[in-house]
Order: C-alpha cells, then sequence, then structure tokens
C-alpha cells in the first residue's frame, strides 16, 4: 500500500498492508488448477469443463495441455 494514502487518511504514523485472494485462486484450490493464466486462457478445453446441468454436478479439473498460454512466455 502507497505511505501517502495512508497519510492522507490521517495515519501517518503507521504503515499499511494490502492483499486479496481473488476468486481465482479460490477456485484454483477447490479444483487443483496449477495455473492461474489458465482462468484467461481462450482455450474452450479449460473453459468448457466448467460449465455444467445442474448446480450440485461435481467438476474435476483434468489438463488437457501443457501448452495452455503459447503467447504468455
Amino acid at each position: 500500500m502507497e505511505q501517502q494514502l495512508v497519510n492522507s487518511a490521517g495515519a501517518q504514523d503507521r504503515i499499511g498492508y494490502a492483499f486479496g485472494l481473488g476468486l481465482e485462486r479460490l477456485a484454483m484450490i477447490l479444483y487443483a488448477i496449477p495455473d492461474i493464466r489458465l482462468f484467461w486462457s481462450e482455450d474452450e478445453r479449460f473453459s468448457k469443463q466448467f460449465q455444467v446441468t445442474h448446480m450440485d454436478q461435481k467438476v474435476t479439473f483434468q489438463v488437457k495441455s501443457t501448452h495452455y498460454c503459447i503467447n504468455d512466455l
């Protein structure tokens, strides 16, 4: 967190920390997804795994390729 932001809040003698878990990180844990970049890939093999017909349907992530993000090198 920028010290200027903390100062403008009237807490000049304090240090602030900011962090977030994010929904992607939570999904990575729940479904054992190894790479956060998969969420922004356009590979349908990844996204189709999470299309379910019923809300209670169990989803298990399966690796379809080890080369999802070729433009991220």
